[in-house]
Parts: structure tokens; sequence; C-alpha cells
């Protein structure tokens, strides 16, 4: 590998397929390179979904008071991408937020430390906080038109574990907001977008298929559906409510009507497409999911060479499948180490590059965790005189650095579930 930007290769993929892996001792080992400012972290999703209630336990600020919220818990992440010259796409929205769907559609930006693991789906009963006056948990507006998250003061977060079937269809929604040049309709025709899909559908098959458990593995039947509408507002509207525009078109009363009405036997995943002018304000958002079976909502923008990486990162963080990260730590561990949230050069869960547009096998680690890495990949040979002081099984990254695992020339392929 000649550049630390070319992340997403074949020879990558095969790389971390095969696990060629080496254990360096900790003398003799040659020093690997410090990863560069432009690696560019990920926040796709990382955490497993809960398995029981979870507790969120906030405080009222001054000149507040709380009210009652219930609904459907909402939690999405913001996915960057790296230019060709390096550099990360700067975006107004970054991170994961929450929202609370109630029973009626209205959507509440909430805010609060919530536990790892919630996940979208999820019951959400409790209180927040809203200014002293305010009667209800209406969404607040700021002077800048953007959408306040209300503080959590108290809530029990219930999860509901999305059980097979797991078979999926994706619904492409392409939305061009007033003020902006539209995707291109000959690039972005329904043919060539159904291909988009087609070809991750296939890769999530071909990954999922690797293990055995058919409770685990996942297929992409049919054709996706292809719709194109013109919105009012701007690229600067909140995510929820292109997602809400997106739904509607396609016959449902809102993003959460989607949500709650898969097609039988299965999971849908409703994708809005914007033209790349509005890389700006997002360049993809997806709902983290809470099982296989679980539907979703993506958010992608074109035209920035990482169609085919975004759509194929949005479905797996639907369905749950977590980030795959790179904590490097130079020539010692300890305060020299450098986490990079979704750093993985290798991983389709990494950070997506636009010099290549491709899908990079998942983290032979992660394979291994779900379900889906048959028993042959799951030796790890050494060479004779070889040590492996700091191999061993966490979940959350893999060590990179003089006498911890390395892979190739560069630290790399940090393995989401191995540390």
């Amino acid at each position: 590998m000649t550049s630390t930007r070319r992340w997403v290769t074949a020879a990558s993929s095969a790389l971390t397929a095969s696990l060629i892996l080496t254990a360096l001792s900790a003398t003799g080992a040659a020093s690997a390179a410090p990863v560069p400012a432009t690696t560019v972290p990920s926040v796709a999703a990382k955490a497993a979904p809960a398995s029981g209630p979870l507790t969120v336990n906030g405080t009222v600020p001054q000149g507040s008071h709380a009210v009652p919220l219930t609904g459907t818990l909402r939690v999405t992440t913001v996915q960057p991408v790296v230019t060709k010259t390096g550099a990360p796409v700067k975006t107004a929205h970054t991170g994961t937020r929450y929202a609370v769907v109630t029973g009626s559609g209205t959507t509440i930006p909430v805010s609060g430390k919530v536990p790892a693991g919630a996940a979208s789906g999820a019951a959400f009963d409790g209180t927040v906080a809203v200014p002293s006056g305010t009667a209800t948990a209406a969404p607040l507006t700021a002077r800048d038109g953007s959408v306040k998250p209300l503080p959590i003061a108290k809530a029990t977060i219930t999860p509901a574990v999305a059980a097979g079937p797991n078979t999926h269809s994706i619904d492409i929604v392409v939305v061009n907001p007033a003020g902006v040049r539209p995707v291109d309709p000959t690039t972005y025709s329904t043919a060539n977008l159904d291909t988009i899909a087609n070809t991750v559908g296939t890769f999530w098959t071909n990954q999922s298929h690797r293990g055995t458990d058919p409770s685990t593995q996942l297929s992409f039947p049919n054709t996706a559906t292809v719709t194109t509408i013109t919105s009012p507002q701007g690229c600067a509207q909140d995510i929820d409510t292109l997602w809400d525009q997106a739904a509607v078109a396609l016959g449902y009363t809102s993003a959460q009507d989607y949500w709650n009405r898969p097609p039988a036997g299965g999971a849908h995943h409703l994708v809005v497409l914007l033209p790349s002018d509005c890389q700006n304000e997002y360049t993809a958002v997806s709902t983290i999911g809470d099982g296989f079976g679980s539907s979703g909502l993506i958010e992608e923008t074109v035209g920035l060479s990482v169609d085919t990486q975004l759509l194929a990162n949005g479905i797996g963080v639907n369905v749950g499948i977590g980030s795959s990260d790179l904590e490097y730590c130079g020539l010692t561990h300890g305060p020299n180490c450098t986490w990079f949230y979704g750093g993985d050069m290798y991983d389709v869960m990494g950070t997506a590059d636009p010099e290549y547009d491709l899908l990079g096998d998942l983290n032979s680690a992660t394979r291994d965790a779900l379900g889906w890495t048959p028993h042959t990949e799951t030796t790890y040979a050494l060479a004779a005189g070889e040590t492996t002081p700091h191999l061993a099984r966490r979940a959350g990254q893999r060590r990179v650095g003089p006498g911890r695992l390395r892979a190739g020339r560069r630290p790399c392929d940090p393995a989401g579930l191995l540390r």
C-alpha cells in the first residue's frame, strides 16, 4: 500500500478476508509510521443494541421544568467523507443524535447521556426539560431556524430487538431541495441507482451467508424502487423532515409510519438521496438499528464519488453493525495513543474514500462476532519466535504498533470488535 488514503481496495479486502495478520514482538519490530492527519474518523454506529431497559438520569436546568414525553426513540449517526485532497467534507451536522417520535407523529429532538446500546425503535418513556411557561414537549426552534434538542430529565428506554425474517428491500427517493442544482437524472437514472442498490444488497447477502445460522443471514431479493420529488425547502432543512417528505411520496403518512409498516415477512430501508450541493449540511445519515431484521432510514449526498460505500455503510448501521475503529499507539502505549473512530482503512464500516468507491470486506473479527466467519478463518498463525503479548478479544478496537497486531505495511484494519 503506497497511499494511506487508499482505505478501500480489492487488495485490502482480500487481506482482511484471509486474515493475513502478523503479531510483532516487542523487540526487533519495525516502527510503524504514524497515521497522518488526513486519516478521517468515521462516526458509524458502534455499540451493540442493549438487551434490557436502559435508564437516563439527567437534570432540569434552571428556568425550565419537566414535562412528560413518550414515543419511539430514533437514533441517527452522521457518516463523514474524505475529499480527494484527503481533507474531510465539513458538514453542519455531526455525531450521534437522538429524537423521540410521538404517537401523533411529531419528532422531538432530545439530548442527554443516553447509554450505549440505545437503538432506533426502542420505547421511550420519560420527561424532558422545557423552558418555564411551556406546557408540552413541542419542538423548539432556535434563532437560526434549527430545532433545539430538549434535555432528557429522566427516562426509561426499552429496546425492541428486530428479529428476522431478514429479507430486506430498498426504497430510494431522490429529493431535490429548492435553490440548488438537482441530482443529475442521467448519472442517477433509475437503472443506475438500481445497480448501486443491487451491488450493496449482494455485498451484504454474501457477507452474511459466510455464516451458517439462517437467523443472521441477510437477503436483498428485490429490485430497488426509485422515486424523485422536489422539496420546497433548501438543503438546511431537518433530516427528519426530509425523511417524512420521502415517506409521504411513497404513500406513508411519515417516516415513522414507513418504519412501522415493513413489507410482509421482511424489512425495508428508506434512502433519501440529495444533490452534491447539499454536502455542507449532510454527507450521510443513518438510523442505528437493533438487529438483523431491522428496517431503517438513510440519507446520502450523491456525487462525492462514494455513493456505493455510503449506502453499504448505511445499511450496516441500520441493522446494528458497529463501526470499525483504529487505536494507533505509535512507538509506545499510553498517552501517545490516538483513537480514530471508524478509521479502518479496509472495512466498509470504516470511512468512505472517494478514490475507490469499492466495498471492503467486513473486518474478520467483526464477522466472527456476528457469526459470519467460517471456522477455517478463525486460526491465527504465528511465525516461530513471535509472541502476542497484547492480543486479546475485547469490544471495540484493535491495537497496533510495536509489539501489537499489525497488518501489511501500515497500521490498519482495527476490527471493530477486537482489542
